[in-house]
């Protein structure tokens, strides 16, 4: 049977052929797909080769039976949530209560109804629909707590995590890690010729420029203050970090931000705390900001537009 990407997976677990017969004959195509399973641990391996939406299973079963399954599938805890209805011919009221405490969302009694059938598989879809906007919900407010607002690279907090993680791997293994800061020249006086929003938008087509200037996936931009970023790039050796800083201040130089029709440009310090190897107490992440942000001041001493660094590691 071919499935509707659109369809909700519908697993059956039941060795009963009439029931099976039944499901399949008042089911709406367009809005379940049906598969089968004769026992509870065939239907775990199914569940095991794809994703089932909803998983219908009969209580009294063999090997496994349906409270059991029920169980198996909460400890399993797969990454899209399942909803379960569980079912029994004539059940008591302890039956429909064990089957809800084992983690069912629902009960269903034999002999099936159409009309209620369909209803409780219903509002099984529904169960699945508000786990999925809950999950989208979770995973919209963890990336808002990891970036900047304003600029859409990572912030602070998330930079400073990674940076402690990076550290942490290139002890271990042995491997180089730089770090460069970037503050933009003069921001104060930008601010006040032009005003705060163009401020913003300046900050902006910064953070994209730094993006477009390191390895995707690889390498982080952060802004880490108002008008600072921070570039993380692990497996990388000082002078090379140097390199790529120096390129980024040339090219910032060269180019021009056009805010509302004007094109304005600016001018930044780069520092670049090395470690080509991880061998000291001052490679924690705090010690290498320090070391960092000595030499934006050093640059900010010298007027600017400036690149320097150093390389950490003890000779």
């Amino acid at each position: 049977m071919s499935q509707n990407t659109n369809n909700t997976p519908l697993l059956v677990v039941d060795d009963d052929p009439d029931i099976l017969t039944y499901i399949n004959g008042i089911l709406p195509q367009q809005d379940y797909t049906l598969f089968v399973a004769r026992n509870g641990k065939e239907a775990l391996a199914m569940l095991e080769e794809q994703h089932f939406g909803i998983v219908m299973a009969d209580i009294n079963m063999p090997d496994i039976d349906g409270i059991s399954l029920c169980q198996h599938i909460r400890n399993k805890n797969y990454d899209n949530y399942v909803s379960i209805l569980l079912t029994s011919v004539n059940p008591d009221e302890e039956e429909i209560a064990s089957s809800i405490r084992s983690g069912a969302d629902d009960f269903v009694a034999k002999p099936f109804r159409k009309t209620g059938l369909l209803t409780k598989l219903h509002l099984a879809s529904r169960t699945l629909k508000l786990h999925a906007e809950l999950s989208d919900t979770k995973k919209s407010l963890v990336e808002q707590s990891l970036l900047d607002p304003l600029t859409h690279v990572s912030n602070r907090r998330h930079f400073m995590k990674q940076l402690r993680h990076d550290v942490f791997r290139a002890e271990r293994y042995s491997h180089p890690l730089s770090v460069v800061l970037c503050n933009i020249d003069n921001m104060t006086a930008i601010n006040a010729q032009y005003g705060n929003n163009t401020g913003d938008v300046i900050l902006q087509q910064l953070a994209q420029s730094l993006q477009e200037r390191v390895r995707a996936e690889i390498d982080m931009v952060s802004r880490i203050g108002g008008d600072e970023f921070a570039l993380l790039l692990p497996e990388t050796k000082t002078a090379h970090a140097m390199t790529v800083a120096q390129r980024i201040r040339e090219a910032v130089e060269e180019s021009s931000f056009e805010v509302l029709g004007e094109k304005i440009s600016i001018t930044t310090r780069l520092a670049v705390a090395g470690i080509d190897r991880v061998d000291s107490e001052d490679h924690n992440p705090d010690a290498i900001i320090s070391y960092g942000k000595y030499f934006l001041d050093q640059g900010k001493n010298c007027g600017g537009n400036t690149t320097a660094g150093l390389n950490l590691s003890s000779e």
